[in-house]
């Protein structure tokens, strides 16, 4: 039988799965910098854009992290009766687990830290198997992984086996629905492109989406300083003699570009 030792405060002991869950947040929600979505400032209670220039002043407490999953729905695969069951189990480990222990109560008991140890690796596997996460960046959460990783620049063949994977399946969208492939950094080192359905051109210039309803496709950065370019040729390319291109250009427009003054590669004629 395991005990801890008798009157002897154990906080620490439970300090990393606390982390942990911490770490895993973060993670998660970094898959989405630069992509126009709003995080609240670090000592502050504005919002402001969560970018990689500004990241130095964003908040990355518990509590911001769980509210910023909990507003952006298009972060999940899970639908929102089961996100509000996560979001809800998130919020009261950072109560009870958290906030009490680390601000108020000291622990003791074994029994205490079991109950923490087990709480933490039920929201390892809602948060793994709830948030929109891709085997390819599961994998590059590993510390690891970085040596894993084949150094190369982005090809036609990936954005190709990419889009056919997605358009080959059921395409439950509205072709009335603009469409853009949004390119952005993914942290300092990789490239994404997002395919997103939109409302539209903020100001005419930026993007306003609406949804990111398939995987993104995400390379590293290491040939390439700027991908916009090639990225535009690959979807014209594939526009042109893409298996599927007839399923895309169902679509009333197709943008392509960064998260400002992205392009028109696609527009249908409409009679």
């Amino acid at each position: 039988m395991r005990c801890s030792t008798s009157g002897i405060e154990q906080t620490a002991i439970i300090a990393g799965y606390i982390k942990s869950i911490e770490q895993l947040l973060y993670q998660i929600i970094r898959l989405s910098i630069n992509s126009g979505k709003k995080i609240r400032k670090k000592n502050d209670r504005i919002f402001i854009q969560y970018s990689t220039d500004n990241e130095d002043d964003i908040d990355y407490t518990l509590g911001s992290m769980i509210q910023y999953v909990k507003y952006y729905s298009e972060l999940w695969e899970i639908k929102n009766p089961e996100r509000r069951f996560v979001i809800d189990a998130l919020s009261k480990y950072r109560i009870k687990c958290r906030n009490d222990h680390f601000h108020r109560d000291n622990i003791h008991k074994m029994s205490d830290i079991d109950e923490i140890r087990n709480q933490t690796f039920v929201l390892f596997a809602l948060l793994l198997g709830g948030t929109r996460l891709s085997k390819v960046e599961i994998v590059n959460m590993l510390p690891y992984s970085k040596f894993r990783e084949e150094k190369g620049s982005l090809a036609y063949n990936d954005v190709e086996k990419w889009l056919d994977a997605i358009l080959a399946g059921d395409n439950l969208l509205n072709p009335e629905i603009t469409v853009c492939f949004m390119v952005t950094g993914h942290g300092v080192d990789k490239w994404k492109i997002d395919f997103c359905t939109v409302n539209g051109l903020k100001d005419n210039k930026y993007i306003d989406v609406k949804s990111f309803p398939y995987r993104s496709l995400i390379w590293p950065k290491s040939r390439e300083k700027d991908a916009e370019g090639k990225v535009i040729t690959y979807i014209q390319q594939y526009l042109d003699q893409g298996i599927w291109r007839d399923k895309l250009k169902q679509h009333n427009k197709i943008f392509v570009g960064k998260f400002a003054n992205p392009v028109i590669v696609y527009e249908k004629n409409i009679k």
